[in-house]
């Protein structure tokens, strides 16, 4: 009987061993799913902004170039001149719009970065409770 304490010390480390891992694993993804739901937030914004701005730019770009035919008759400035600079001060409101929303979704901002950095601390223990 005492040659087989050994082997259930062995086995009770290794099942334990594996019962943590896995626990861990699962606390792991429960920070990626919690981190990808505040990225999806963080997306979501995004495309609000850019929703906003096309919803912006096309009336504005009317309500604009009627307003410089009107600017032109009363002032008399060139009709080129007129739709052009109204046109390029909606064109610049909108597509600011745009690309604060575009920030929004890039890559950099959706990586789920704490839980990749949590899952390389995890990696590391694990190798080195293994050796």
């Amino acid at each position: 009987m005492l040659g087989s304490e050994p082997f259930q010390t062995e086995k009770t480390l290794i099942s334990d061993l594996f019962r943590e891992v896995l626990q861990l694993l699962r606390g792991e993804v429960r920070l990626a799913k919690a981190e990808v739901q505040e990225k999806l937030g963080t997306a979501k914004n995004g495309l609000a902004l850019i929703a906003v701005a096309l919803v912006l730019a096309l009336p504005t770009l009317f309500i604009l170039m009627f307003a410089g035919v009107y600017g032109l008759i009363a002032a008399g400035l060139s009709p080129a001149l007129s739709a052009l600079s109204v046109g390029a001060a909606g064109l610049l409101v909108s597509g600011l719009l745009a690309w604060l929303g575009l920030t929004k979704l890039s890559l950099e901002h959706l990586t789920p970065t704490r839980t990749l950095d949590q899952l390389k601390q995890d990696r590391a223990l694990i190798e080195e409770l293994v050796k």
